[in-house]
Protein backbone atom coordinates (compact mmCIF):
# COMPACT_ATOMS: atom_id res chain seq x y z
CA UNK A 1 0.00 0.00 0.00
CA UNK A 2 1.26 3.88 -0.65
CA UNK A 3 1.67 6.46 2.11
CA UNK A 4 -0.33 9.07 1.82
CA UNK A 5 2.16 11.77 1.01
CA UNK A 6 3.19 14.78 3.37
CA UNK A 7 1.26 17.16 1.29
CA UNK A 8 -1.90 15.77 2.40
CA UNK A 9 -0.67 15.53 6.19
CA UNK A 10 0.09 19.10 6.02
CA UNK A 11 -3.57 19.91 4.79
CA UNK A 12 -5.53 17.98 7.25
CA UNK A 13 -3.43 19.50 9.73
CA UNK A 14 -3.93 23.30 8.29
CA UNK A 15 -8.04 22.29 8.10
CA UNK A 16 -7.89 21.74 12.19
CA UNK A 17 -6.25 24.72 12.58
CA UNK A 18 -8.75 26.71 11.48
CA UNK A 19 -11.72 24.53 12.46
CA UNK A 20 -13.84 26.13 15.15
CA UNK A 21 -12.81 25.71 18.48
CA UNK A 22 -15.28 23.33 19.70
CA UNK A 23 -14.56 20.43 17.32
CA UNK A 24 -10.88 20.26 18.00
CA UNK A 25 -9.57 18.11 20.05
CA UNK A 26 -13.21 16.23 20.81
CA UNK A 27 -12.53 12.88 21.90
CA UNK A 28 -16.26 11.81 21.33
CA UNK A 29 -16.96 11.47 25.74
CA UNK A 30 -18.92 14.39 26.97
CA UNK A 31 -17.09 17.31 28.49
CA UNK A 32 -17.28 17.96 32.28
CA UNK A 33 -18.91 20.75 31.63
CA UNK A 34 -21.72 19.62 29.80
CA UNK A 35 -21.83 16.51 32.02
CA UNK A 36 -22.68 19.05 34.91
CA UNK A 37 -25.04 20.86 33.18
CA UNK A 38 -26.58 17.88 32.70
CA UNK A 39 -26.74 17.11 36.28
CA UNK A 40 -28.01 20.08 37.62
CA UNK A 41 -30.73 20.37 35.27
CA UNK A 42 -32.00 16.71 36.22
CA UNK A 43 -31.44 18.02 40.05
CA UNK A 44 -33.56 20.83 39.11
CA UNK A 45 -36.01 19.74 37.69
CA UNK A 46 -36.41 16.38 40.26
CA UNK A 47 -37.05 19.47 42.43
CA UNK A 48 -39.51 20.72 40.70
CA UNK A 49 -41.21 17.68 41.15
CA UNK A 50 -40.80 17.25 44.59
CA UNK A 51 -42.39 21.32 45.17
CA UNK A 52 -45.49 20.04 43.15
CA UNK A 53 -45.95 17.17 45.37
CA UNK A 54 -48.66 17.12 48.36
CA UNK A 55 -47.47 17.88 51.99
CA UNK A 56 -47.37 14.92 54.71
CA UNK A 57 -50.72 14.36 56.77
CA UNK A 58 -48.33 15.29 59.71
CA UNK A 59 -47.86 18.75 58.92
CA UNK A 60 -50.12 21.77 59.40
CA UNK A 61 -52.87 22.43 56.70
CA UNK A 62 -53.45 26.00 58.18
CA UNK A 63 -53.64 28.37 55.00
CA UNK A 64 -52.22 31.38 54.81
CA UNK A 65 -52.65 33.93 51.88
CA UNK A 66 -49.43 32.89 49.92
CA UNK A 67 -50.67 29.22 49.88
CA UNK A 68 -53.95 30.20 49.27
CA UNK A 69 -53.03 32.09 46.06
CA UNK A 70 -50.78 29.09 44.99
CA UNK A 71 -53.58 26.90 45.58
CA UNK A 72 -55.75 29.03 43.34
CA UNK A 73 -52.44 29.49 40.56
CA UNK A 74 -52.65 25.25 40.91
CA UNK A 75 -56.26 24.89 40.16
CA UNK A 76 -56.30 27.10 37.57
CA UNK A 77 -53.34 25.19 36.02
CA UNK A 78 -55.46 22.11 36.24
CA UNK A 79 -58.96 23.82 34.94
CA UNK A 80 -57.88 25.16 32.34
CA UNK A 81 -55.76 21.66 31.72
CA UNK A 82 -58.77 19.23 32.15
CA UNK A 83 -61.79 21.23 32.44
CA UNK A 84 -61.65 24.19 29.82
CA UNK A 85 -62.09 22.09 27.06
CA UNK A 86 -65.78 20.90 27.85
CA UNK A 87 -66.68 23.82 30.26
CA UNK A 88 -65.33 27.52 28.98
CA UNK A 89 -61.85 28.83 29.94
CA UNK A 90 -63.63 31.23 31.85
CA UNK A 91 -65.40 28.91 34.62
CA UNK A 92 -68.53 31.95 34.95
CA UNK A 93 -69.33 31.28 30.88
CA UNK A 94 -70.81 28.29 29.84
CA UNK A 95 -69.07 25.90 27.93
CA UNK A 96 -69.57 23.76 24.75
CA UNK A 97 -70.53 20.59 26.49
CA UNK A 98 -70.52 21.74 30.48
CA UNK A 99 -72.10 24.75 32.37
CA UNK A 100 -70.84 27.38 34.32
CA UNK A 101 -68.51 26.21 37.08
CA UNK A 102 -67.95 29.43 39.14
CA UNK A 103 -68.80 28.87 42.67
CA UNK A 104 -69.33 25.06 42.19
CA UNK A 105 -69.09 23.34 46.19
CA UNK A 106 -66.56 20.96 47.14
CA UNK A 107 -69.06 17.83 47.53
CA UNK A 108 -70.21 18.98 43.53
CA UNK A 109 -66.94 18.93 42.57
CA UNK A 110 -65.83 15.41 44.06
CA UNK A 111 -68.98 13.95 43.32
CA UNK A 112 -68.37 14.83 39.53
CA UNK A 113 -64.67 14.59 39.27
CA UNK A 114 -64.30 11.35 40.95
CA UNK A 115 -67.95 9.30 40.29
CA UNK A 116 -69.20 11.55 37.54
CA UNK A 117 -73.01 11.63 39.42
CA UNK A 118 -74.26 14.58 41.51
CA UNK A 119 -74.16 15.37 45.29
CA UNK A 120 -77.07 14.73 47.22
CA UNK A 121 -80.18 17.39 46.75
CA UNK A 122 -78.48 18.51 43.26
CA UNK A 123 -80.66 19.62 40.69
CA UNK A 124 -78.54 19.73 37.33
CA UNK A 125 -77.65 22.95 34.88
CA UNK A 126 -78.35 20.38 32.27
CA UNK A 127 -80.15 17.26 31.40
CA UNK A 128 -77.13 15.85 29.85
CA UNK A 129 -75.08 13.76 31.68
CA UNK A 130 -71.79 13.36 29.47
CA UNK A 131 -69.26 13.83 32.55
CA UNK A 132 -67.12 11.43 32.73
CA UNK A 133 -65.45 10.40 35.85
CA UNK A 134 -61.89 11.87 36.31
CA UNK A 135 -60.43 9.77 39.26
CA UNK A 136 -56.69 10.86 38.67
CA UNK A 137 -57.58 14.56 39.26
CA UNK A 138 -58.89 13.65 42.99
CA UNK A 139 -55.77 15.05 44.79
CA UNK A 140 -56.69 18.43 42.44
CA UNK A 141 -60.03 18.83 43.69
CA UNK A 142 -59.33 21.21 46.56
CA UNK A 143 -56.99 23.58 44.37
CA UNK A 144 -59.93 23.19 41.53
CA UNK A 145 -62.44 24.03 44.05
CA UNK A 146 -60.09 27.35 45.40
CA UNK A 147 -59.70 28.54 41.69
CA UNK A 148 -63.85 28.21 41.30
CA UNK A 149 -64.70 29.89 44.61
CA UNK A 150 -62.43 32.75 44.80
Amino acid sequence: MKRSSGRFQSLMTESNERSPRFFRGYSGSISRRRAFALLLFVFLGFGGFLSCQSKPSGESTVSTVPDRQALVRRGRAVYQTNCAVCHHSDPTKTGSLGPAVQGSSLELLEARILRGAYAPGYTPKRETHVMAPLPHLKSEIPAIHAYLNP
